[in-house]
């Protein structure tokens, strides 16, 4: 989902009375923040490949004969 795509959904939500039960403060927060959450959830210390992760876990199985997260 796009933040355009929230943005419509949230204002059919405030409009439409069948809808309204769906819209929260937690979901206006979230479409403020939402660049924010974005560049945070792609941050390069954050974020790994899953061939990266893959990786990882090969190297912990190799070396403790199993993966343990």
């Amino acid at each position: 989902m796009t933040k355009d795509e929230q943005a419509n959904r949230f204002e059919r939500r405030k409009t439409d009375p069948l809808r309204q039960w769906k819209l929260s403060e937690i979901d206006m927060q979230a479409q403020e923040r939402w660049d924010e959450a974005l560049d945070y959830a792609l941050h390069h210390e954050i974020a790994i490949s899953g061939a990266r992760e893959v990786e990882i876990m090969d190297a912990q199985r190799s070396r403790n004969g199993k993966f343990i997260g």
